[in-house]
């Protein structure tokens, strides 16, 4: 025991009379030598504007660096700063994918191809033996972007127009810019002989504003495959180009057209539309079992109708929810001042009320005319002019008064005047547009006016004897 002791005491004695030989100044500890300093100094000049549409390579040069360093072994690395916002590597060339170009032009700018200035940053980042110095300078950037030239206007020429080159069937369109809404929209009626009435076969193409202005069929659009029956494909450019086809058989009494420039593609949906169209939404909690109609007098698409509405709405196809039966704010590039797109493709009224309703299909245009009062006129009511009020019952959806009637006629009319009134043959089924005069028997009379087809496919009015 004793004789390890004493061996320890002896190698402790060892280790620090070698520690004392590697460091003796215990209030001096050691340090590194600093790292020398050094300078950078960037400049950038610019280079050509850039057309994208033209570049085959997978990388563009945006600017040409002057490097000056006095340091030695230093690695540079560049970023691009577009927009502040954007920030683009870059090569020692100044070089950047052209991809990462591309998608900073368009977010800033859109897809417009129109040459684009952009004020840049350039920063280089120099680094020696883990130390980094940043230097900066400014560049100008001229870029334009790659996208086909969509024009403002387009028509549909063949059959519907006997292949003449004109505006006589144009598209209709959004109004926004064609770069950030290139979809444009027509509906027509299927074709038919004019001396048989029969329905013929219809062949189209796409014309362009310029084709109409320069009689230029060489930028008509057509389908690589003359009469092809798709209903979806690839728009191709040319005078050579086939012609879309769809065929009479197919029993359509309308076509709905669509095509997206910007992406190069035509999709056509035949129509035969159905005698109303349902109006579900926050008015009365989207059911459209339960929803008002909108009739269509001539199996026209264009449906008319009463509605009180208060929030978001949409129409059915059908009293149910079936994908693809519905007319939502998509179909209508042509929205009244009063409506507006919402969330999920409602439309929108921004103010509740009582409302004449007007949506035509094919042209993608949809009114509402706010209906501020009801009134009975005629001889009966004492005035063809001086309207005998009424008012609207939220809880029966109707407008009502109680009056008494002379033996005679009568009308409602809305607003105060003719524009929007409803008469007919009896009071079981009204008609819009100054239908016939209404005879009533002299009496006092509980007057309802049903006139949103709720629980019936007709507009009626009630006469109850007080």
């Amino acid at each position: 025991m004793k004789k390890n002791l004493i061996y320890a005491l002896a190698l402790a004695s060892s280790m620090m009379a070698a520690c004392t030989d590697d460091y003796t100044d215990w209030a001096a500890p050691q340090q590194a030598d600093p790292e020398p300093a050094f300078s950078v100094s960037l400049a950038v000049a610019p280079v050509a504007a850039i057309d994208l549409a033209t570049v085959t390579t997978e990388s563009v040069q945006v600017f040409t660096p002057t490097l000056t360093t006095d340091a030695e072994g230093a690695e540079t690395s560049y970023t691009v700063v577009l927009d502040a916002a954007h920030e683009l590597a870059a090569d020692a060339e100044g070089q950047v994918l052209v991809s990462d170009l591309a998608a900073a032009v368009t977010d800033i700018f859109g897809m417009r191809p129109t040459e684009r200035t952009m004020n840049a940053t350039v920063e280089a980042y120099v680094a020696v033996n883990g130390a980094s110095v940043k230097s900066t300078a400014a560049v100008e950037i001229k870029v334009t972007p790659v996208a086909p030239v969509i024009e403002s206007a387009y028509y549909l020429i063949g059959t519907n127009n006997g292949w003449a080159l004109d505006a006589s069937t144009p598209f209709t369109h959004s109004g926004a810019d064609v770069y950030d809404d290139p979809v444009f929209t027509v509906t027509i009626d299927a074709p038919v002989d004019a001396e048989t009435g029969a329905r013929v076969d219809m062949y189209f193409k796409v014309a362009p504003q310029s084709a109409i202005d320069n009689a230029d069929w060489n930028v008509v659009y057509g389908c690589a495959t003359d009469g092809d029956t798709s209903l979806e494909g690839n728009l191709v450019a040319g005078g050579s180009a086939g012609a879309m086809m769809q065929p009479a058989t197919d029993g359509a009494l309308y076509y709905q057209i669509s095509v997206n420039m910007l992406e190069g593609t035509y999709t056509i949906t035949p129509l035969s539309f159905g005698e109303f169209i349902w109006i579900p939404g926050d008015h009365q909690s989207w059911a459209p079992s339960t929803a008002p109609r909108l009739r269509s007098a001539n199996s026209d698409g264009i449906y008319t109708g009463f509605c009180y509405l208060d929030g978001g709405f949409k129409f059915t196809q059908q009293p149910e929810w079936v994908n693809d039966k519905e007319y939502n704010s998509s179909h209508f590039p042509n929205m009244g001042s009063n409506l507006s797109a919402g969330d999920g493709g409602n439309i929108v009224i921004d103010q509740a009320g009582f409302y004449y309703l007007v949506a035509d299909i094919p042209t993608g245009t949809l009114t509402a005319t706010l209906i501020d009062s009801w009134g009975i006129v005629g001889d009966a009511a004492g005035s063809w002019d001086i309207d005998m009020p009424m008012a609207w019952d939220a809880a029966k959806g109707c407008w009502s008064t109680t009056a008494e009637l002379a033996a005679g006629a009568i009308k409602f009319r809305a607003n105060g005047g003719w524009d929007i009134s409803v008469g007919g043959a009896s009071f079981d089924d009204l008609t819009e547009a100054n239908g016939d005069n209404l005879n009533v028997e002299a009496g006092t009379y509980l007057i309802e006016l049903y006139l949103q087809r709720t629980d019936s496919e007709k507009m009626y009015a009630t006469l109850t004897a007080e």
